[in-house]
């Protein structure tokens, strides 16, 4: 085989599926562009106004360094952009760049890849919020297992089953670069600003973890209030609170804690006078509580049951430098849902661990009731912590 356009679109495929993982976001939309583009072809500056390059030369950088990866596993070491597409003269005397041909043999695997989408569908940047939300409704959305940051849920693109799951995550993750209703902003301790897109009650917002490409999406009120970006906000310097990084979100004056509180349940035993834990959940909504609250029944509990609550939980002081454990995500039931909150749980729980755990996820030293309601089966309350200042 002499030249990169002898290669087969099957042997692309194969290429392409090989380094999904180590094809950034940024070359995946410069192929996007470059596939729809009538007959596949266009020129270096085009495609970079396209993506959203101030001239050529990131188009030209992005290309070359794709080719290498391409022609690395593909038998071609030498080659750069010749690996993506043919480079023509203008017919027209009067045109001086260059058009960029795509190898037929590449568009046909990146159509057959599925990531292309049809070519009349619009791209994210040109859907509507409801148009979006629909979108995000075909994603399988994971809650993370192990919590170790505000509530939020996530899908991976690599692990996605259909073509129409991939067209919901590429056009989210243009929405989130391109859309002109997107935001950028420190949020989440990301070192640079990260764009993100609110729709319906979440905002969406993209990452990459080594080579896994990723769509989050978390309740709206689980974020900043805020909307940062062009109002000179920077990050938290020298973060000297939890190790988790995403503290550094609420900065050393904690300004957003007020929205939020963490919750436990708990079970009472049958004498009535001691209670064990059934899970918790740390930085929920309060908003999200008073809807739930609002929205149910009479909770009233007793004033010596909640005495009993109060002098076994109030004021139990987070343990000192110890890490947190593997805490699991846990069901709940229908009720509890409806407060839009990660519960949590670990083996043999105790009133102190759960005090450590919680301080961990939201930064409070101790445990400060604020409410306890008492739910309608099994003996279980409901408890409203606040989140006391460091």
């Amino acid at each position: 085989m002499n030249s990169p356009k002898d290669l087969a679109p099957r042997q692309f495929e194969d290429a392409l599926q090989l380094l999904s993982g180590r094809i950034t976001n940024k070359q995946w939309e410069i192929l996007y562009a470059h596939y729809h583009a009538p007959d596949h072809s266009l020129t270096a500056r085009q495609l970079a106004k396209e993506v959203g390059f101030k001239n050529y030369g990131g188009v030209n950088l992005q290309y070359g360094c794709l080719g290498r990866l391409l022609g690395s596993v593909l038998g071609f070491e030498r080659s750069t952009s010749d690996m993506l597409a043919t480079f023509t003269k203008p017919k027209d005397k009067d045109e001086s760049e260059w058009i960029w041909v795509m190898l037929p043999a590449l568009a046909k695997a990146l159509e057959n890849s599925g990531r292309m989408g049809a070519s009349e569908k619009k791209q994210g940047r040109d859907l509507s919020t409801d148009e979006l939300d629909s979108m995000a409704a075909k994603l399988p959305w994971i809650i993370p297992n192990v919590f170790i940051m505000p509530p939020h849920q996530y899908v991976v693109e690599k692990k996605l089953a259909t073509k129409e799951q991939i067209e919901a995550f590429l056009a989210l993750s243009d929405a989130c670069a391109h859309h002109p209703n997107r935001w950028k902003a420190f949020f989440r301790a990301y070192k640079a600003k990260n764009s993100y897109i609110e729709v319906g009650e979440f905002r969406y917002w993209y990452s990459q973890i080594g080579g896994a490409r990723m769509m989050n999406r978390s309740y709206r009120e689980h974020e900043t209030e805020n909307i940062r970006g062009s109002e000179g906000d920077r990050a938290v310097k020298n973060w000297n609170g939890c190790t988790y990084a995403w503290k550094r979100e609420y900065g050393v004056e904690c300004e957003n804690l007020h929205r939020y509180c963490n919750l436990m349940l708990v079970e009472a035993s049958s004498s009535g006078i001691g209670f064990s834990i059934v899970r918790y959940a740390a930085m929920v909504s309060r908003d999200a509580v008073k809807s739930w609250q609002a929205g149910s029944g009479d909770y009233h509990v007793d004033a010596i049951t909640e005495e009993n609550i109060r002098s076994q939980i109030d004021g139990v002081v987070a343990l000192d430098r110890v890490k947190p454990t593997n805490s699991k995500h846990v069901s709940c039931s229908d009720d509890e849902m409806r407060l839009k909150a990660v519960w949590m749980s670990y083996k043999e729980m105790d009133v102190s661990g759960v005090a450590t755990e919680l301080r961990w996820f939201s930064t409070a030293p101790r445990l400060a009731i604020e409410q306890v309601f008492a739910l309608p089966k099994d003996q279980k309350f409901l408890i409203q912590l606040n989140i006391p200042p460091v």
